[in-house]
């Protein structure tokens, strides 16, 4: 009986090492990914490519990708402004904005989808403070997709823009 509680207890030790290992790797490897030191392309299961990168670089996951971006412009209701353009590998894109203009700001979220000769947009998820800066829509051309900002009627001066931009293909 003693030698059965020796097994066990050697097993349950020897599992347990092999758990604190895997998890001291994963850490170490996402506090890499995260530190903008290492990056990683992932294909179904499995890596396929790696290396080193500069801050800033876009993490591209297969057949995904993440993009952020940031500007500004001089509003003036009505005229369109370009914030974000994307190739048509790419069939679908969801962005989160947030823009902001005196003591106006707007946090939205905008699906974007494209065939190949027109784009289709959905706004949704809109929050503002103050008024409603602008309306959000895309456009193709020449096999680029364009997100549009057009402000509204009684907003005018230097507005400024970030985004995250999900892409699939």
């Amino acid at each position: 009986m003693a030698v059965v509680v020796v097994v066990v207890v050697v097993v349950a030790v020897a599992v347990a090492v092999v758990v604190v290992d895997v998890i001291v790797v994963v850490v170490v490897v996402v506090a890499i990914l995260h530190a903008g030191i290492l990056t990683a392309r992932i294909d179904s299961t499995q890596v396929v490519s790696s290396g080193a990168v500069s801050a800033g670089t876009a993490l591209t996951v297969s057949r995904y990708g993440v993009t952020t971006g940031f500007g500004t412009f001089v509003a003036s209701a009505g005229v369109a402004h370009t914030v974000d353009t994307f190739g048509t590998a790419y069939k679908t894109a969801e962005y989160t904005l947030h823009l902001e203009e005196t003591t106006n700001s707007q946090t939205e979220k905008v699906l974007v989808m494209q065939n190949g000769t027109t784009a289709f947009s959905n706004e949704y998820a809109v929050m503002y403070n103050g008024n409603l800066l602008v309306s959000i829509g895309a456009t193709l051309a020449s096999g680029t997709v364009k997100l549009e900002v057009t402000p509204r009627s009684g907003i005018s001066g230097l507005t400024t823009y970030r985004f995250t931009r999900e892409t699939m293909n």
